[in-house]
């Protein structure tokens, strides 16, 4: 069987095309994960600063001016959150220790099923075998910890930034929205009927 060159270089190509796709696909993924982690904060305080505008414009058709409208509402949304706060954290509470309660029953059930598997007994697998080595000493606990501290920082900027972000959003709102037109719109005559900062 005679192999031809060019087939072989087609072949070639097509395996190093597949590849980089492939290397291209992780790297997009990434970025894109990436991207969310850093557009949540805004997309949230956009959302909820396009929910609460028309009872600032309500309260501003009533007489009240936009300052004191938007550190109304902000009020109103902090006295709801305080709310849910109250109610919500002493039953997570509960479910965190039924949860941590729970784990030994859990562990116990998982082992006795696991102890039921014969292919598990023939080639002597043991549960707490398997146990040990996810929790061995051999581990890299300096990777766990820098784990672990990256997971808090990863939770504790959008916490942050993005009560930051609801209240310029809502503050702003209406310059916001006048930017996107002024930015969005094709036509003219919608651009000149704008009004700017």
């Amino acid at each position: 069987m005679k192999i031809n060159i060019n087939s072989l270089l087609k072949i070639l190509i097509l395996i190093l095309i597949i590849i980089s796709g492939i290397f291209l696909f992780t790297m997009i993924d990434d970025f894109l994960n990436s991207l969310l982690g850093l557009l949540v904060p805004f997309i949230i305080a956009f959302t909820i600063s396009f929910i609460v505008h028309p009872y600032i414009f309500l309260l501003e058709k009533m007489g009240v001016k936009h300052n004191y409208a938007v550190f109304f509402v902000i009020a109103i949304l902090l006295s709801i959150l305080i709310v849910f706060s109250i109610f919500l954290v002493p039953l997570l509470e509960k479910e965190i220790f039924y949860f941590i309660d729970y784990i030994p029953k859990f562990l116990i059930q998982v082992e006795e099923l696991f102890n039921k598997v014969e292919f598990f007994k023939k080639i002597g697998l043991s549960f707490n075998q398997i146990i040990e080595t996810i929790f061995s000493k051999n581990s890299d606990y300096m990777t766990k910890i820098l784990n672990f501290v990256n997971a808090i920082f990863s939770a504790f900027i959008p916490t942050i930034t993005t009560p930051i972000l609801i209240v310029y959003f809502i503050a702003y709102y209406d310059k916001i929205e006048n930017c996107i037109k002024k930015y969005s719109f094709k036509n003219e005559k919608l651009k000149r009927n704008c009004v700017y900062f």
